[in-house]
């Protein structure tokens, strides 16, 4: 009788320890985790894998986004101006370039709004295209080459600042934004 109360009693301790206490730990797709630890393997942006983490958690609505799901876009790329690229040529922009060439994309076309795009309008976008999620992981750390974005940044707040100056995002604060990415963490 007092066996099941003494293996009971340390399993009910462990389980409510375990929810009572704020749970820190993102829960990433497969894909999109063995993409990002190939991807950024000895590679000097390796210390911004969580960061990315939780911007793509927030840009793909916790991974269910079309773009992400059907595209392998985990961060709503464009398909660039001109700069190397992993993005394909694609039915729903203008994505040159595959993982192996040096091809490069001209200018953007005209963009419609989100709100299109989340209505299924991907038709007439320039969204970036990748053959797989690693891809569109190798295509963030181009883009961040190409801009020389700053090495070190050790807090998620200016490394969204970080990613403003290079023009991620421009039609929101810093504040907007790195509130909307806390947000979606806490999800």
């Amino acid at each position: 009788m007092l066996l099941p109360l003494l293996i009971g009693l340390p399993i009910l301790l462990v389980l409510f320890l375990f929810l009572q206490r704020k749970i820190t730990s993102l829960v990433l797709p497969l894909a999109f985790s063995q993409g990002m630890k190939r991807a950024f393997a000895k590679n000097r942006f390796s210390s911004y894998q969580r960061f990315w983490s939780l911007v793509a958690k927030m840009e793909t609505a916790n991974f269910k986004s079309r773009l992400y799901l059907e595209y392998n876009n985990p961060w709503g790329m464009k398909v660039p101006k001109v700069r190397k690229t992993t993005a394909l040529k694609n039915e729903i922009g203008d994505g040159i370039a595959g993982r192996d060439s040096e091809s490069f994309i001209g200018m953007f076309q005209s963009m419609t709004s989100l709100e299109a795009f989340f209505k299924g309008s991907l038709k007439s976008t320039t969204w970036a295209v990748y053959p797989s999620v690693e891809a569109g992981c190798e295509d963030i750390i181009l883009w961040m080459e190409n801009v020389k974005f700053k090495e070190g940044i050790t807090s998620l707040y200016s490394f969204i600042a970080e990613m403003k100056v290079h023009g991620y995002f421009a039609d929101e604060s810093t504040e907007a934004y790195f509130n909307k990415v806390i947000a979606w963490e806490n999800r």
